[in-house]
């Protein structure tokens, strides 16, 4: 049971933030009279394969709108709305 434990601890602490460059859209409003540049922030994940080879998945159904420093403050979306991606 610790051993168990201790693997998932050790694989949490490797969770790291990376960018990514994905391209779509999305619908966003100011709330205020006051212009503000948005920026989508998304989930990700990358697999990597034996083989050398990896996949990014993204979770394009909860997109967060916000200004560069991540305050959603400024900013907001439909309710359920999903992150349109381009190829």
């Amino acid at each position: 049971m610790w051993a168990e434990k201790q693997g998932f601890l050790k694989s949490l602490s490797q969770v790291q933030q990376s960018l990514v460059t994905i391209q779509g859209s999305i619908d966003a409003v100011g709330t205020s009279f006051i212009p503000v540049q948005g920026y989508v922030f998304v989930e990700t994940t990358t697999i990597e394969f034996n083989n050398g080879e990896s996949l990014t998945v993204v979770n394009s159904s909860s997109p967060v709108v916000a200004d560069s420093t991540g305050d959603t403050s400024k900013l907001s979306t439909l309710p359920n709305q999903k992150l349109s991606i381009l190829n």
